[in-house]
């Protein structure tokens, strides 16, 4: 009987930290797991010195300190490998400018206008951009309607994504994101243009030039992402 009432605490303490779980942001999400693992690791380690069986696990780090020198030849041997792949991953991460608002970050791919991102909270949070239909991102637009800097990067996603999407909206999708701009800070203006926080002037200028010739709103880009892309540089060279 005891069993079977600890089984049932278990399961309610269980369903109300998951309920817990998806109601927090991408964040706290990644704070939580980091603390449930502490958790599982202790309790595992208290159990096995209460139970008498922490012995193995001394002898097992015996047994993993031995092979130490072997996994040192073998890390020297494959290091070039891994350090041309850690700078590959590196190169495709500065290729792309990153935008973000309370519910959704939208990176774009400077080589190719290609737009993706993560919705950040409501009803699809967690959920790559990609992986919405036109109307998932209306119902995300509605979620999203009183934040203005939200509801302008998701209409930009919108434009590109689904051209004729305007036609079958009904709700306030001309919402501007002027409010909160003036707040841009410098992380984020780095992001933007994708160059380092000590960037000089002429990397700034350059990255600058290059985003506006592919997304002036002339050349069929987003007066939206324009308007940023300048901000950013002020931003950074003010």
């Amino acid at each position: 009987m005891f069993r079977l009432i600890l089984i049932i605490a278990a399961a309610i303490a269980l369903m109300w930290l998951w309920k817990r779980y998806q109601a927090m942001t991408a964040l706290q999400q990644q704070k939580m797991r980091w603390k449930l693992m502490a958790v599982v690791i202790g309790g595992g380690l208290l159990v096995l010195a209460i139970s008498g069986r922490l012995n193995w696990i001394f002898a097992a780090l015996a047994g993993l300190l031995a092979t130490l020198p072997k996994l040192a030849q073998l890390a020297t041997k494959f290091w070039p490998f891994l350090r041309g792949f850690l700078q590959m991953r590196a190169s495709a991460a500065a290729r792309h400018s990153k935008m973000q608002s309370a519910f959704l970050r939208l990176i774009m791919n400077r080589a190719t206008g290609a737009l993706s991102g993560e919705v950040l909270q409501g009803a699809f949070q967690g959920r790559p951009l990609t992986s919405l239909s036109q109307p998932e991102c209306l119902q995300l637009l509605d979620e999203c309607r009183h934040d203005a800097q939200s509801v302008s990067l998701l209409v930009v996603y919108l434009d590109a994504t689904f051209p004729q999407w305007r036609q079958s909206y009904q709700g306030h999708a001309q919402q501007q994101s002027s409010q909160n701009d003036s707040l841009m800070s410098k992380q984020e203006a780095a992001d933007i243009l994708g160059v380092p926080l000590d960037a000089d002037h002429k990397t700034i200028i350059t990255a600058h030039k290059r985003l506006m010739q592919r997304l002036h709103p002339d050349r069929g880009g987003s007066n939206y992402l324009a308007v940023k892309i300048n901000q950013a540089k002020d931003k950074l060279l003010a």
